[in-house]
């Protein structure tokens, strides 16, 4: 029948054959249209039109129902699951009368579709898989954006998507060109924990750190793209070391999970401080580090052992610290350091220190003479404790040299050697006091002088004398010296005392020797060996002389200098006698006096005498006695008196001689003696003298002895048993008798 409907006819027979027939109206079919049907996920809509008011039924293959909506308007649609691959359904429409329509709709599998594992990748990720070549695909988030993906020639499909830090879900759809469309979810993770430090330029290198998830990687990425894998320890904490510019720059810090996830972020690096480093020289083993950095910065100076030394920054930026250095040198590290925590580097050669040697210092009367050796080119400057400089001299070959006043206590002395680069070298040298002396008062003996006094022991102390004889003698434990035979100039002068201890430390004094006292010697009388010895010295110094006999004698000289010896026992021949002066303070001098050969007492003869002398002549046997003041002789058997003060009277007899010097009006008597051949009993007044020399005798002297009244008496002169003692008597009776008549008949003689 057509779907329009028509008529049937309905007949009934009956076993008799009998038959009814009626005409039955049959309806069209109720209209109904299918859509194509698309296979959504396992799903299609199915969709048409019918007449409003009917009814719509889908039918599975497997009988399953699924009964349309149906709008007013007869359009109608119901989803209906299907397999992957698609199937056959069954349409039906029904209209209100029963009639109905059915169609078959065949529903096209799903398009192929895979997704590889989405990776949050710092919130985005990326969704990749598989489709057929020529279908779309589209990505979906949970906020209903879509994402359209490129599906290449091979249906490989990609598209990047946004997704939060915590990841989420994504639906990607594939549709071919008949609109059967398939879709998945994709889950994203959450972007791994990642945490970064703040970086610091060190040097054009920060250390890039931060914690993540244990047993993820990080890598970091410069701006050139270099990648730097971090070491990421069992807690998560991670480290690497990256280079960049001074002046900083971007990194990129990426950890990633076991699953691919990864989480980036930038880092921004400061550029390193500024720096400058001015020249160093090494001071006696300390250099002093300065330059300039950013005001506010630190600066912190490291030597080769890691010691630190933190330097002072001025407002302006300027810096400056003094650090030890070895005397050969080394390097330093300068560092910087901003308030961010980026820092600046620069190493700092320190060149060694110049050499130096000094020789031991000598205090040389509170100078002292600096030596040693340099590098040659090198100065050398020497600073005592009062601050004063001594630039010294310095040689091609390096040896050095000045004088410095030290003082006779010595002191400290600093040395400086300063090379052409400004590196300097300096040592302390101590300097001893000079050894001390003192010396006792110079006495002139004759010329020479010994020189005495203490010094420090053990010190060698130098005299030359006015020959140039150096004499030279070691203080002993106590510090006492002596130096003896030192000549000098009979005038005196001045002597120099040189003193040097072990340490060669040396001092001097100036030791002045008085002149010795003068002596003026004529040469003597020798009458019959019996010498009469004047001269001249010092006024007041003691004269000693030493006659024939080796007997000395001592008289002081009178005030005019003037000084006198008489009746010295000499030998008749030509000789010299010995003088010693000694003044005041026991400078003296010594002489030698010559005395000529003596003069022999002539034959006796009568006495004679002229009126002038007042003279009387007494009876001496065999003797003659001169009045030499008048020039008298008195012959033997005669007896004289002088009446005039200042006369010399000998009396000569017989192997015996008697002398006397008048000062003052004398008279000479005849003393007996039972003693032959002696002087003696020769009594002179007061302020007499009288000297009496037994020439049998060796030249003995006898002095006279002054008795209560003031007369002066002789001692005797011989031992000679054999002759009268009255003698003497006898002879200076006749001679002082005789004085004036002995010279008047000596001189009529001559006429």
């Amino acid at each position: 029948m057509d779907a329009d409907g028509g008529k049937l006819t309905v007949k009934t027979t009956d076993t008799d054959g009998n038959i009814k027939s009626t005409e039955v109206d049959v309806a069209g079919t109720p209209a109904l249209t299918t859509d194509p049907a698309k296979n959504i996920d396992g799903t299609t809509t199915v969709t048409g039109t019918t007449k409003p008011g009917n009814t719509v039924v889908v039918t599975d293959e497997a009988g399953k129902e699924y009964p349309a909506t149906v709008d007013d308007n007869g359009n109608y649609t119901v989803d209906v699951p299907v397999d992957a691959d698609g199937g056959k359904l069954t349409v039906k429409t029904t209209d209100t009368d029963g009639n109905s329509k059915s169609t078959e709709v065949d529903v096209a599998g799903t398009p192929a579709l895979t997704a590889d594992p989405a990776k949050n990748i710092d919130g985005t990720t990326t969704v990749t898989g598989t489709t057929k070549p020529g279908n779309t695909v589209v990505v979906t988030d949970e906020a209903g954006k879509e994402y359209p993906a490129t599906v290449d020639d091979n249906g490989n499909y990609t598209v990047d998507v946004p997704v939060d830090a915590d990841g989420g879900k994504l639906t990607v759809k594939t549709t071919d060109t008949d609109g059967n469309s398939k879709s998945t979810e994709v889950d994203v993770a959450g972007t791994p924990a990642l945490t970064t430090n703040p970086a610091k330029n060190i040097d054009g290198t920060t250390t890039v750190t931060g914690k993540t998830e244990p047993g993820n990687t990080v890598v970091v990425t410069d701006e050139a793209g270099k990648e730097y894998p971090a070491t990421v320890d069992d807690n998560g904490n991670y480290t690497v070391d990256v280079p960049v510019d001074a002046d900083g720059g971007k990194l990129t810090v990426k950890t990633t999970d076991t699953d691919g996830n990864s989480k980036s972020t930038e880092v921004d690096v400061a550029g390193t401080p500024a720096l400058t480093t001015n020249p160093v020289t090494n001071d006696n083993g300390t250099a002093t580090i300065g330059g300039t950095t950013t005001p506010g910065n630190t600066v912190v100076i490291t030597d080769e052992a890691g010691k630190e030394y933190p330097a002072t920054v001025d407002d302006n930026g300027n810096y400056t610290v003094d650090v030890p250095v070895d005397a050969d040198g080394g390097k330093l590290t300068v560092k910087t350091t901003d308030t961010d925590g980026n820092s600046k580097s620069t190493e700092v050669d320190v060149a060694g220190t110049p050499t130096l040697t000094t020789d031991p210092a000598k205090n040389t009367d509170g100078t002292t003479t600096i030596s040693g050796t340099t590098t040659p080119g090198n100065t050398v400057v020497v600073t005592d404790e009062a601050g004063n400089q001594y630039p010294a001299t310095v040689d091609d070959n390096g040896n050095y040299t000045v004088d410095v006043p030290t003082g006779t206590d010595g002191g400290k002395l600093t040395i400086t050697t300063t090379d052409k680069d400004g590196n300097s070298a300096a040592t302390e040298v101590t300097v001893a006091g000079v050894p001390t002396i003192t010396t006792s008062p110079a006495v002139n003996t004759n010329g020479a002088t010994t020189i005495s006094g203490t010094t420090t022991p053990g010190a060698t102390v130098t005299v030359t004398d006015a020959n140039g004889n150096v004499h030279t003698v070691v203080a002993d434990d106590a510090g006492a010296f002596t130096l003896p035979n030192v000549v000098v100039s009979t005038d005196g002068g001045e002597l120099t005392v040189a003193v040097t201890d072990a340490a060669g430390n040396h001092s001097e004094v100036k030791v002045t020797v008085p002149a010795a006292p003068a002596l003026t010697l004529p040469d003597g009388t020798n009458y019959n060996g019996t010498a009469t010895v004047t001269g001249t010295t010092t006024p007041g110094a003691t004269v000693t002389i030493t006659d024939g006999n080796g007997t000395s004698h001592t008289v002081t000289a009178g005030t005019d200098g003037k000084f006198t010896f008489t009746n010295l026992p000499v030998s008749m021949s030509a000789s010299k006698l010995a003088v010693m002066v000694t003044d005041a303070n026991g400078n003296t001098t010594q002489g030698t006096v010559a005395i000529p050969v003596a003069t022999v007492p002539a034959a006796p003869d009568d006495a004679t005498t002229d009126g002038d002398a007042n003279a009387t002549t007494g009876t001496t046997p065999n003797a003659t006695t001169t009045d030499q003041a008048n020039d008298t002789t008195v012959k033997s058997g005669k007896t004289t008196s002088a009446t005039k003060s200042g006369q010399t009277v000998k009396t000569t007899g017989q192997g015996n001689d008697s002398e006397a010097t008048l000062n003052n009006t004398v008279e000479a008597d005849t003393v007996d003696s039972t003693s032959t051949g002696r002087s003696t009993g020769v009594t002179t007044k007061a302020n007499a003298t009288a000297t009496a020399t037994d020439e049998l005798q060796s030249q003995s002297d006898a002095n006279a002895t002054t008795d209560a009244d003031g007369q002066a008496t002789l001692p005797q002169t011989s031992d000679d048993q054999t002759q009268t003692s009255g003698l003497i008597g006898l002879g200076l009776a006749s001679l002082l008798a005789a004085l004036g008549l002995a010279g008047k008949r000596r001189r009529k003689d001559e006429k």
